[in-house]
């Protein structure tokens, strides 16, 4: 029997507290070669990974964290927030949380990213999504949280 794998990830939005959205990811490139590499090469490493907002652009699954077409926001108070998941279960891992971005100016936010590192564009990529309806428009003082949801199942 020959079978493959899936994933699929999962945001979910709310503003101060409000459900916004939830929108799908897409694992680049980069991305993928990270789980290849930490499960088949080096053997027990993990990574910490920080979750960011998209601003306009296009993503791609060529992106990476040094080079792709969409804008970070940073209108928010401190870097990119701290992914922390609890175990899979049921090939499903998820944030124990949300990430919680406060607003310190009026801005657009298009989505979300999840990378390597806190600041800086020397990290790995792992994931971009957009939200399906376009995008939000903050203010400062709002909240936005954030969580992931990622899925594995076996592909035919």
């Amino acid at each position: 029997m020959r079978q493959g794998l899936e994933l699929g990830g999962m945001f979910t939005m709310y503003i101060n507290g409000v459900y916004i959205a939830q929108f799908k990811n897409a694992i680049v490139d980069e991305g993928l070669n990270a789980i290849l590499d930490t499960h088949l090469k080096e053997t027990g490493v993990r990574r910490l990974w920080y979750m960011g907002l998209v601003g306009t652009g296009a993503l791609a699954n060529a992106d990476t964290l040094a080079s792709h077409s969409w804008t970070e926001v940073t209108a928010y108070t401190g870097s990119r927030k701290a992914v922390v998941c609890g175990s899979a279960a049921s090939q499903i891992i998820q944030t124990s949380g949300t990430c919680d971005f406060t607003i310190n100016d009026s801005t657009e936010i298009f989505g979300a990213f999840i990378c390597s590192v806190a600041a800086g564009t020397s990290g790995i990529l792992w994931s971009t999504g957009l939200l399906d309806g376009g995008s939000v428009v903050v203010v400062d003082t709002n909240v936005v949280s954030l969580n992931y949801k990622l899925t594995a199942s076996r592909a035919v």
